[in-house]
């Protein structure tokens, strides 16, 4: 392609004719540089999957990499998976049961517009389906990222004044208040205040969580499972 450009440039000196040449030569070289990031980037996605594939290996889950529709689709009763996003894809699934609790950890993709731009946001979920929770719907986050999209959810926040770090930190949301200062004992709360940066969600039968736009490594996969064995427990504890 450089050759091509050169050779072009030349031709066109020639002939005293540089400027449209010119111009075409740096779309030329912005192409080229789109094309090398765009092949890096699938070759980095390539290697998180297959080092993904191993990390299910270990933990003798069930693995899935391409886009899992049906699975997103069982998602849908809750916040995030109904009301944000476009193009949303669950990649690199990895599913797994004990006892009667099943366990679902994925990439989760979707794509985000503000004005005439849009992006697409990354990130690692752990989802616990077990038919002995019985949760209200709520969402849990960052009140920097949650505050954002506040008006989506349409509820107010829900606040502990014993717990002050918490409050500060956190946007709590859900329809039913009381129900959920159910689930939110000291316990969770303590947990979260000490877990800064953690979002999570219930739903029924469902407990979900993650960090928002954030992925985690495949070497750490093993740890985001044990956080969230955690998070299960205390929810059960209450």
């Amino acid at each position: 392609m450089q050759m091509l450009c050169a050779m072009a440039l030349l031709a066109a000196g020639r002939r005293g004719n540089f400027e449209p040449l010119f111009a075409y030569g740096i779309i030329l070289s912005i192409v080229a540089v789109a094309v090398m990031l765009a092949i890096a980037s699938s070759r980095r996605e390539n290697k998180r999957t297959a080092d993904l594939k191993q990390a299910a290996e270990s933990l003798e889950f069930e693995f899935v990499a391409k886009n899992n529709a049906e699975y997103l689709k069982s998602l849908k009763s809750m916040p995030l998976f109904s009301r944000i996003g476009r193009r949303q894809k669950i990649l690199n699934l990895m599913r797994g049961r004990s006892s009667s609790i099943e366990v679902a950890i994925f990439d989760h993709n979707y794509v985000v517009s503000s004005g005439q731009h849009s992006h697409t946001r990354r990130q690692s979920m752990i989802c616990f389906q077990s038919d002995s929770l019985s949760l209200p719907d709520f969402t849990l986050g960052p009140k920097g990222f949650w505050n954002k999209i506040g008006t989506v959810f349409g509820r107010e926040n829900i606040e502990f004044e014993t717990h002050p770090t918490f409050s500060e930190n956190y946007a709590l949301r859900g329809s039913e208040p009381e129900a959920i200062r159910s689930v939110f004992t000291d316990q969770v709360v303590d947990y979260f205040e000490q877990n800064l940066g953690y979002s999570a969600e219930g739903s029924a039968d469902r407990l979900l969580l993650y960090k928002a736009s954030k992925r985690v490594p495949p070497a750490e996969i093993a740890a985001f499972l044990e956080e969230g064995l955690k998070v299960l427990s205390l929810v059960h504890a209450g």
